[in-house]
C-alpha cells in the first residue's frame, strides 16, 4: 500500500486545519449568553404554534435572526418529540459550532480556489488568523446567531470562488441571518457578477430575482404580520441612526485587544499583492472580485461602527473580519519572499494571539460600554461552561423570575420588578385582562424563568411595541438606550379605577389617540386577511412612528391633528 508523502498529506489537511482548530477552541469555551434565552422563548412559542412572538397574543418581532429562530423552533419541536421538554440550549450550541466549522472550511476552500493557478502548497494564513482569535472561540457557540453568520459567509465565499450559479440565492439568505448582513449579500452579488458576468438581460433579471426573493418574502410577511418593516429590536436600538463616537470606541476595543493593526496591514498587503499579480497575468476579473470582497468587508465593518457597535466585545465586527481575512492564502512553493515573510509574520501573530491576547477586562462594569460577556457569566455562575438553564439557577434573573412566576400565576396583577434588588411593585390588573403583566429590565433568563403564562415586557423596549418607538433622548449601552417608565405599563394594562397616579392617567389618554390605537390594534387584534392587509398599509407609518417617552408629552404630541 502506498503512503502519501508528508507534503501531500499536509496539502490535504490544510483546508480543514483552521476550522478544526476553531471548533476545538470553541467547544472548550462553550457557553450560552443570557440574551440567547430571548430567542429561545420566541422559538418555543413558534414551536408550540403561537407564532414567532415573544408574548402570546402580541405580534412583536423580538428575535433579530429569522433563520436562527426557525432552526431553534425546529430543534424545540424535535426536543419535545424525543422527550426533552423543548429545551434548545445544547442544540443551539451544537448548531452554532457546526455552522462555524463548516463556514470556515468553505471559506478556506474558497480562498484556495482563488489561488489554485498559482501553485500547490497553499497555506490559508487568513483562516488561521481567524482560528487564533479568542473572540471567534467565544461566539462559535453563545446560543446567538453569530455562528450561523460565519456559516453563511463561508457558503457565500465558496459560491463566489467557484462561480456557482446558486450564489445569488445563497446570498439572499444573509438578511435572514442578521438584517445588516444584507450589505454583505449585496457585495457577494456584485462580486459574482464580476466572476460570472451575466449573459443577456434575462440572466440579469434572473439573478436579481434570486437575490431579492427571500428578503422580499420576509419583508412582506413582516409588514403584514408585525405591522413593521424591521424587527422591533431595530426600532429599540435605532439601527438607522448613527453613533460614530460609540462605534469608534467599539472598534478600538476590538483592535486594541488583539493588536489587530499588525495582521490588518499584513493581510491588506497580501490582498494588494494578489490583485496586482492577477492583473499582470491578465486575470482582471479575479483581481476585481478580490477588490469587491475587501470593499464588502470594509463596508460591513463600517456599518457596525456607524451603528455604534454592541455591548458585547467584538461580536458584531467578527463577520467583517472573517470576510476580510479568510480569502488570504500564500503559496509557499511559488510566492515571492516578501509574501512568505508577511505570511510568517501573520502566523507568528496568530500563535501569540491564541496564547496570550485577551480583552483587558473580565468582570462587568457599568462604566464601560463594552464588556466580555462570556467572562462575566463564567464568574456569575461559577461554571466553566454555562449552557443549560439549570447552570444559571443561582443568578438573580432566574431566582427573581421563578419567584415572580409563582406569585403572578397565583395573584393576577401588573408587576414592576427590579431583578437587581428584588423589589416588586404590584398594581391591580384591568378587568378585561386574563394574564398577569410583568415589567422587568432583563427578558432573557428572566423571560424563560417567568414563563409564558404571563405577559412580559422590558424597560428597554426590546419586547414592547410602544417602548421600542420612543424618541431617543440619550445614548447608553448599545441596545439599551431607551427606558420604559412603569406608568406606560400600568396605564395600558392596569385597572383604570385604581389610583395609580397622574402619569398612568396621561398614558391612558395617549393610548386613546389614533396613532397608538392603530399600533396596539395592529399587534393584538386577531390576525385574518383584512387585518394582514391593514397592517401592510400601515407598516411604513408605524415603523416611522416615534413617541415621546414622557406620558404627558406623548399625550400632547399624539393628540394634535
Amino acid at each position: 500500500m502506498s503512503t502519501l508523502r508528508p507534503r501531500a498529506t499536509l496539502e490535504r489537511v490544510l483546508p480543514f486545519l483552521p476550522a478544526s482548530l476553531l471548533v476545538a477552541a470553541g467547544w472548550s469555551r462553550r457557553w450560552v449568553d443570557e440574551d440567547a434565552f430571548i430567542a429561545f422563548r420566541v422559538a418555543g412559542n413558534l414551536a408550540a404554534g403561537h407564532g414567532p412572538v415573544f408574548n402570546v397574543g402580541e405580534r412583536v418581532e423580538v428575535a433579530t435572526s429569522t433563520l436562527w429562530t426557525l432552526l431553534l423552533a425546529l430543534a424545540s419541536r424535535t426536543s419535545v418529540a424525543l422527550g426533552g421538554g423543548g429545551s434548545v440550549e445544547w442544540p443551539a450550541v451544537l448548531l452554532g459550532l457546526a455552522s462555524t466549522g463548516i463556514g470556515l472550511t468553505l471559506a478556506t476552500r474558497a480562498a484556495q480556489a482563488f489561488a489554485t493557478a498559482r501553485g500547490r502548497f497553499v497555506v490559508p494564513v487568513g483562516a488561521l488568523s481567524i482560528a487564533a482569535m479568542p473572540a471567534y472561540w467565544d461566539y462559535a457557540t453563545s446560543g446567538l446567531e453569530t455562528g450561523l453568520a460565519f456559516g453563511w459567509l463561508g457558503l457565500a465565499l465558496h459560491g463566489v470562488a467557484r462561480g456557482s450559479r446558486w450564489l445569488p440565492l445563497a446570498a439572499s439568505i444573509g438578511p435572514l441571518v442578521r438584517p445588516e448582513l444584507g450589505l454583505s449579500a449585496l457585495g457577494f452579488f456584485l462580486t459574482h457578477a464580476v466572476v460570472v458576468p451575466p449573459i443577456g438581460k434575462r440572466e440579469v433579471w434572473r439573478r436579481l430575482a434570486a437575490i431579492a426573493a427571500l428578503p422580499a418574502a420576509l419583508s412582506f410577511f413582516r409588514a403584514g404580520y408585525f405591522a413593521c418593516l424591521v424587527p422591533n429590536t431595530a426600532l429599540a436600538k435605532e439601527a438607522f441612526l448613527a453613533d460614530w463616537t460609540r462605534g469608534w470606541e467599539y472598534l478600538a476595543d476590538f483592535a486594541s485587544a488583539y493588536f489587530l493593526a499588525i495582521p490588518f496591514l499584513l493581510l491588506a498587503g497580501l490582498h494588494w499583492t494578489y490583485v496586482a499579480s492577477t492583473r499582470q497575468t491578465g486575470e482582471g476579473r479575479l483581481a476585481l472580485a478580490r477588490a469587491f470582497l475587501v470593499a464588502t468587508a470594509l463596508v460591513q465593518g463600517l456599518y457596525v461602527v456607524r451603528l455604534g457597535g454592541d455591548a458585547m466585545h467584538a461580536r458584531l465586527l467578527l463577520p467583517a473580519w472573517l470576510l476580510f481575512a479568510a480569502p488570504v492564502v500564500v503559496d509557499f512553493g511559488s510566492s515571492r519572499r516578501r509574501q512568505q515573510i508577511a505570511a510568517g509574520a501573520i502566523l507568528g501573530w496568530s500563535v501569540i494571539c491564541a496564547a496570550t491576547l485577551r480583552p483587558p477586562y473580565t468582570l462587568w462594569s457599568d462604566e464601560r460600554r463594552v464588556n466580555d460577556e462570556r467572562a462575566f457569566y463564567i464568574h456569575l455562575t461559577g461554571r466553566d461552561a454555562p449552557v443549560a438553564y439549570r447552570d444559571f439557577r443561582q443568578t438573580r434573573w432566574v431566582t427573581s423570575g421563578e419567584r415572580t412566576r409563582t406569585r403572578a400565576v397565583e395573584e393576577r396583577g401588573v408587576y414592576s420588578v427590579d431583578e437587581e434588588t428584588g423589589e416588586t411593585r404590584v398594581y391591580r390588573l384591568g378587568p378585561e385582562r386574563t394574564r398577569s403583566v410583568v415589567l422587568s429590565g432583563g427578558i432573557g433568563l428572566f423571560g424563560v424563568a417567568v414563563g409564558t403564562d404571563v405577559h412580559l415586557t422590558d424597560r428597554y423596549g426590546l419586547a414592547d411595541p410602544i417602548g421600542a418607538r420612543f424618541e431617543l433622548r440619550q445614548r447608553g449601552w448599545a441596545g439599551h438606550d431607551k427606558w420604559v417608565d412603569e406608568a406606560w405599563i400600568v396605564g395600558r394594562w392596569g385597572d383604570p379605577s385604581e389610583a395609580s397616579g397622574l402619569r398612568a392617567d396621561a398614558t391612558r389618554a395617549a393610548l386613546q389617540t389614533p396613532a397608538l390605537r392603530e399600533l396596539v390594534d395592529a399587534v393584538t387584534a386577531p390576525l385574518d386577511v383584512p387585518r394582514f392587509l391593514a397592517n401592510l398599509r400601515a407598516s411604513l407609518r408605524l415603523t416611522l412612528l416615534r413617541i415621546p417617552p414622557d406620558p404627558f408629552d406623548a399625550r400632547e404630541k399624539l393628540s394634535r391633528p
